[in-house]
């Protein structure tokens, strides 16, 4: 493939891919591997190009590093009813490092949640943590109750908050736990057409 061959002339350090690569690259990363292994995002044939392409970079999968087992998804069909009962996803967003700053991830979290908004993505955006002093200690996790998102959550009076930048146009108070998060870090979040 073209990316193959992209990466394989590069001699990547420090570098991080991100994006919707629609491909569900392992079994539980698709609601039912069997069902689905003839259906566009999980045939064998993009499986396989799609790990071409991750070998050719070296490139780590940072989401499946911190969460190795288990069913994850980071997409849902708008044609499901109830599209979080049914729980028939895929993980079709990825975010890569490579070797030298993988290991350095110290959170991912799929914010699920944000698919149930009013007309949503069908995609949840995904928020990688990682250290830029690119020590391998964790000193910041996301955790369910942190990652509570409101749609107002994407306004930039929520990100002045984020990163601290209070003034008088800011009416809330900047949170300890944010600035801690974000500190010297480098926060990765996939929020397709949010």
């Amino acid at each position: 493939t073209c990316m193959e061959k992209y990466f394989n002339n590069l001699d990547l350090k420090r570098s991080i891919l991100v994006g919707d690569l629609n491909i569900a690259p392992r079994p539980d990363d698709v609601w039912d591997h069997k069902k689905l292994s003839k259906v566009v995002s999980h045939t064998p044939v993009e499986i396989k190009h799609l790990k071409k392409v991750q070998n050719s970079g070296p490139w780590k999968d940072v989401v499946r590093q911190v969460i190795p087992d288990g069913n994850l998804f980071s997409w849902w069909s708008y044609r499901a009813k109830d599209w979080s009962t049914a729980d028939k996803g895929r993980r079709l967003d990825h975010v890569w490092a490579t070797p030298d700053i993988s290991t350095c991830v110290s959170s991912v979290i799929i914010a699920r949640d944000v698919r149930g908004w009013e007309q949503p993505s069908d995609h949840a955006p995904i928020f990688v943590v990682l250290p830029l002093s690119f020590s391998s200690s964790s000193f910041f996790e996301f955790t369910p109750e942190f990652m509570r998102f409101e749609p107002e959550a994407y306004s930039l009076k929520w990100y002045k908050q984020m990163l601290g930048i209070c003034g008088a146009d800011v009416t809330t108070v900047c949170t300890n736990k944010w600035m801690l998060g974000v500190r010297n870090s480098f926060i990765v979040g996939i929020a397709s057409t949010l």
